[in-house]
């Protein structure tokens, strides 16, 4: 056995103390290290939940860091827009920022265009006296004051040649529109002088003359065995007015009436139909019939040869 005063015991229990208190420092700086991740969390926390929520509070221990950590990923995400944190600008929620600039650039719709039927009629459209002049000076008619009258469209002169649309949309039956064009084309018929010449194209797909050789005069005979013909041709097909307007201007009349109900299968083989042949003098008044589908061609035609331009609403 040891004395309890001997130096032995004595440098074994200095040599305790020292260890006991190595031991101590280690638990101070692992508590303090500790402490440090705990503060680490709260910090995460703070950073999460933005300015509208603060620090989020003093928690210790890893525990507190981690349900820190978790806090400030939720809440962080459902900032809300316009707080000092959020990020970007608001946009609803699954709209595409490129899709709401390009509904505010488009607007409002406007209105369709409607084209159809109208209860008043259009005011005769006169050519710009430019066109008028046109030509090589004579004067349609001779000065003869003869003239015509198509569905309102009259024109001067002692020779006339009518092309009127007898396409499938001018239907057939009582009431129909191509029964309206007959009766008109025998009214207009029926009003020429004796000693004044006329002529008949109508048009669907193809294009079909009376069966005459060319314009006749208008004597009672010819008005009834001309009218007979025009009334039992039968209507259908599509609008090609190509072949008549061709044959019609190559006649040379004082002036042409040329009638349509819908648009032109080929406008632009109709203008060039009119520029091929146009001897510069014969006018061509246009009428829109029921439908104003061709009144840019029918307008364009009828100011470039000086005539005129109707629209005939449905009765």
């Amino acid at each position: 056995m040891i004395p309890l005063c001997s130096s032995g015991f004595r440098r074994g229990s200095i040599g305790g103390l020292f260890g006991g208190a190595v031991v101590l420092l280690l638990m101070m700086l692992w508590a303090l290290f500790a402490a440090e991740v705990g503060a680490s969390g709260e910090g995460a926390l703070g950073t999460g939940l933005g300015s509208g929520l603060g620090s989020g509070g003093s928690g210790d221990g890893s525990g507190g860091g981690a349900e820190g950590s978790g806090s400030g990923s939720g809440d962080g995400n459902a900032a809300q827009a316009g707080s000092p944190d959020a990020v970007g600008p608001a946009t609803a929620q699954g709209t595409d920022p490129d899709e709401l600039t390009q509904l505010v650039q488009l607007g409002p719709l406007g209105p369709a265009p409607v084209y159809g039927f109208e209860t008043n009629p259009d005011p005769v459209v006169n050519a710009p006296p430019a066109a008028q002049a046109r030509g090589n000076g004579a004067a349609p008619g001779s000065g003869s004051g003869k003239g015509a009258d198509f569905m309102g469209s009259k024109a001067v002169g002692d020779s006339f040649v009518y092309i009127v649309d007898y396409s499938g949309s001018m239907g057939g039956g009582p009431g129909s529109r191509l029964v309206h064009a007959k009766t008109e084309l025998q009214k207009s018929i029926d009003r020429l002088d004796s000693d004044v010449k006329f002529y008949v194209f109508v048009f669907e797909s193809i294009s079909k003359g009376m069966p005459a050789e060319g314009m006749v005069l208008a004597t009672a005979a010819n008005k009834r065995k001309f009218v007979d013909w025009a009334i039992h041709v039968p209507g259908g097909g599509s609008t090609n007015p190509v072949d008549a307007l061709a044959d019609a201007l190559r006649m040379q009349p004082d002036a042409i009436f040329l009638m349509t109900d819908g648009g032109f299968d080929n406008p632009w083989a109709v203008h060039q139909a009119l520029n091929t042949n146009w001897n510069n003098r014969t006018k061509v008044n246009t009428i829109a019939f029921h439908d104003r589908s061709a009144a840019i061609d029918l307008e364009d035609i009828a100011t470039q040869t000086g005539g005129t331009y109707r629209f005939i609403p449905p009765p």
